[in-house]
């Protein structure tokens, strides 16, 4: 009786779940009206701020924000007045000044929040936003350790709907045919601004019958909605050349395809265009996740196509988005309506530091509620109008150059993310062939001992190993911040060469630094704190 209970849950959870997406899927999105909603979004941002101070944090006793406040003797009414007083800005930077604030590896739990005075332990769903629903629970794509489960509630899609169509009307790309290479949400957002994707694929296949119903929830709502939401296609890695293909197709027909997917699986594309001979010029692809470094530029220009980009994350949703008015599609406006950003320098070693960035939600409908949070980022920030559709709205903070630092956690060696790009996508292929993503550094245990992979892809040829490693400790040895000296990792057989293909995430990103090692994160989430919950990605 218990199992049947729980099936007839199970598939009453399911109807609820298509039923929502079928609703938000009715009627069509229009650039006039999505302007309206993201400038009224602007205009309330301070009294969103506090209302969610109010209700989300300071009436939420598991909030970590709320014990960082608490502690430094802060009311909900001293942050009000400081917002009055000062602006939103100036508050959250006073509050940082007082200690309220996450660092990324207290926001993953990786170690506990430490203040003068303070200790504790943090957890993900501790910085749920308890005033929304949760209709729909995604996991983050794991690229920093395990992936953990994020809430969303139907109600956001319209919101996230909006900001995919005031940045398809700012590139002018109505009309072309959309192909999404990606698993999630995306086809339905561009499906309810009457864009739906003609192809959409799936970097793997579909595992049990959870991922299995949550493809066919997509499809049916689309369906029942009006929208033709095609079936997902398998398309793996080694499959570039078939999408190339497709693409040189619909070039030929004079309708270049706009393509979303994330940045590896682009360069891939265009390397099989390019090798292969096949006219892809005029192809716009819009990435987000991976940094688009001048490496890849560089494969990308080379067969005519651009890039436009999107900053989100899984926490805070969409962040920023390329500006329309300049070449350069790595300078984005930042979207300060919904979240207010802080820079502070964050000391990686001796002389070296990073303009760290801190996040502070300004949604209500943001499936985190954060103040001075850290994503692991760090980017340049400017103040400047332009022409573009974005600018006009009064969006006049440009994010530039956004960036991840990585650590090689177990040989106390910090790199900055576009420090790795630099050795691996340019040093390396310049001096010993082959082209972006076909290295990889690599951190691993052998019994318990620390092992740095070198990732050499096979098709980059015979190498002079010894050379390539020559290169990459000369690189270590230059880090002023580094401890480690190039012959520690020499001597005792640390630094490594393995000749394979680079590794990916599930989203066919090619990281820069991949972890191999298990435990990253163990106490990232509760025990059994994901069970019942109808994850997809």
């Amino acid at each position: 009786m218990n199992r049947l209970a729980t099936v007839v849950k199970k598939i009453s959870e399911r109807l609820y779940y298509v039923a929502g997406l079928a609703r938000f899927l009715r009627g069509t999105l229009t650039p006039a009206e999505s302007r309206r909603a993201i400038e009224m979004l602007g205009k309330e941002r301070e009294q969103t701020f506090l209302h969610l101070l109010e209700h989300g944090i300071y009436a939420n006793p598991r909030s970590p924000i709320r014990r960082l406040l608490e502690h430094a003797g802060i009311t909900y009414g001293d942050v009000r007045s400081m917002v009055e007083d000062h602006g939103l800005e100036a508050a959250v930077s006073r509050l940082y000044d007082a200690g309220v604030y996450i660092t990324l590896e207290e926001f993953k739990g990786r170690k506990p929040v430490s203040r003068p005075g303070l200790a504790f332990t943090t957890y993900p769903s501790d910085f749920d936003n308890p005033t929304i629903f949760r209709d729909q629970v995604e996991p983050t794509s794991g690229s920093r350790g395990v992936s953990t489960p994020v809430a969303h509630d139907f109600r956001a899609f319209n919101q996230h709907a909006m900001y995919s169509c005031l940045f398809f009307e700012s590139q002018k790309a109505f009309g072309r045919p959309v192909v999404v290479w990606r698993d999630g949400i995306t086809v339905l957002l561009y499906a309810k601004i009457g864009q739906s994707p003609v192809k959409w694929f799936v970097t793997r296949r579909t595992h049990g019958i959870g991922e299995f119903v949550t493809n066919a929830s997509f499809v049916l709502a689309g369906r029942l909605a009006g929208r033709k939401i095609p079936w997902p296609r398998l398309l793996k890695r080694q499959d570039a050349l078939v999408l190339a293909r497709w693409l040189a197709e619909t070039c030929a027909r004079g309708t270049p395809a706009y393509v979303i997917c994330h940045t590896s699986p682009i360069v891939r594309i265009c390397l099989a265009a390019r090798n292969h001979g096949l006219d892809i010029s005029g192809t716009v692809f819009q990435t987000g996740g991976e940094p688009y470094t001048p490496a890849k530029q560089a494969v990308v220009e080379s067969v005519g196509c651009r890039i436009v980009n999107i900053y989100a994350t899984m926490e805070n949703t969409y962040l920023g988005a390329s500006c329309a008015d300049t070449d350069d599609p790595r300078d984005m406006h930042f979207f300060t309506e919904k979240v207010t950003i802080l820079q502070r320098d964050r000391l990686l070693g001796p002389g070296s530091s990073v303009p760290e960035l801190f996040f502070t939600t300004t949604s209500p409908l943001a499936p985190k509620l954060m103040i001075n949070v850290s994503m692991g980022d760090y980017a340049s920030i400017s103040q400047r109008p332009c022409r573009c559709l974005f600018g006009q709205m009064g969006l006049t903070t440009h994010i530039h150059d956004v960036h991840s630092y990585d650590k090689l956690t177990s040989e106390g060696v910090t790199f900055l993310g576009d420090e790795l790009y630099r050795l691996l996508e340019e040093d390396l292929p310049a001096r010993f062939g082959g082209a972006p993503m076909d290295y990889q550094l690599v951190e691993e245990e052998e019994g318990g001992l620390p092992k740095i992979s070198l990732v050499i892809a096979p098709r980059v040829g015979t190498v002079d190993e010894s050379a390539v490693l020559r290169t990459v400790l000369e690189v270590v040895g230059r880090r002023s911040g580094s401890k480690i000296k190039p012959e520690h990792w020499r001597d005792n057989d640390i630094l490594r060469i393995v000749r394979r293909e680079p590794y990916e995430t599930l989203t066919m990103k090619v990281l820069p630094l991949h972890i191999l090692r298990s435990d990253i994160e163990h106490a990232s989430h509760r025990p059994n704190e994901q069970a019942g919950l109808e994850e997809t990605e």
